[in-house]
């Protein structure tokens, strides 16, 4: 994947945070009395089903925060390919001094520095296969206990297209930081030619 390749598939991302907003509307919330409105069979779920769904719910709620704040990753990628793309003008220009600045900044700097995103997209990627993981227990579970039509209604929500789109942009998001990461090795090889 070449730098105009990488771009547009970065403008292309979808918003995470929308997604993952989408995807907890449509799911199910902890069984209680007055939740999950739009679920009423919910309620005549066995009480040990309830006490393991709502166990389940709970520890998302630690990942969720990883995950909402993933989009933050989206914008980065599109910092770091604007500084790539930089990088590139000033190493065609033969400007040593603002092509050591921008490789400096990549590598150095608090917010862009390319192993901090590496980290992020870590972090982010561990939680959408949690997330995915209790997702599939929660539904098995449901889909013990729910009668077929319950369960064709259940299913029929757009929980599975938000999510589905979530484990994407993060596979995505994985793909274009190995992609922006080459292409930036291959420039400063290509910066450390030119100063010879």
């Amino acid at each position: 994947m070449n730098l105009r390749d990488a771009k547009q598939e970065i403008r292309s991302l979808q918003n995470v945070q929308e997604n993952l907003k989408e995807f907890q509307n449509s799911w199910i919330k902890p069984i209680r009395a007055n939740t999950n409105k739009h679920l009423p069979f919910l309620q005549n779920l066995s009480d040990k089903t309830k006490t393991e769904i709502n166990n389940h719910l709970k520890d998302l709620q630690d990942i969720i925060p990883s995950i909402h704040a993933s989009q933050i990753i989206n914008e980065k990628l599109h910092y770091y390919s604007r500084y790539l793309v930089d990088l590139k003008l000033t190493i065609f220009r033969d400007d040593a001094s603002k092509s050591k600045q921008i490789t400096n900044r990549l590598l150095n700097d608090d917010v862009l520095s390319m192993k901090n995103i590496i980290n992020e997209v870590k972090i982010s990627q561990t939680g959408m296969r949690m997330l995915f993981k209790k997702y599939e227990v929660v539904n098995g579970l449901l889909e013990k206990e729910l009668s077929l039509e319950n369960s064709l209604q259940f299913m029929e929500l757009s929980h599975k297209k938000h999510l589905t789109t979530l484990l994407e942009t993060s596979e995505k998001q994985r793909r274009l930081v190995h992609a922006l990461g080459q292409e930036f090795i291959k420039l400063v090889k290509t910066q450390k030619k030119v100063k010879r």
